[in-house]
């Protein structure tokens, strides 16, 4: 159960920080500042690696290990996975809905 666990922490971190950076891509001119090529890039390294631990994980047989490791693999996901979920929320509370609500406003008539 605690493994079963861990391979849904680390999925989710894997299409949290997919999603982060599609978004980020889509919404921001990110490569016009360090701090954009900073959260691109690191982000997208974490999508990379969680990305390839997840296709491992189906891919190849695990060894067994102990319930310490188990119970350390499954806080290390699912934090990094809470991590890159709030990224993506900040991301969206700041750079998308102010947009889609300006778009959603009608402009006022002046008499």
């Amino acid at each position: 159960m605690i493994h079963l666990l861990g391979t849904i922490g680390m999925v989710a971190a894997a299409v949290g920080s997919a999603g982060f950076c599609v978004v980020y891509h889509l919404s921001a001119r990110w490569w016009r500042s360090e701090e954009g090529w900073h959260l691109m890039s690191f982000t997208g390294a974490l999508a990379a690696a969680f990305v390839w631990l997840t296709v491992r994980t189906f891919v190849v047989s695990p060894r067994p290990v102990s319930v310490g490791v188990e119970v350390g693999r499954t806080l290390v996901f699912c934090g990094i996975a809470g991590l890159l979920w709030w990224r993506l929320w900040i991301l969206y509370r700041r750079q998308i809905r102010p947009v889609v609500r300006r778009g959603r406003r009608q402009p006022e008539e002046r008499s």
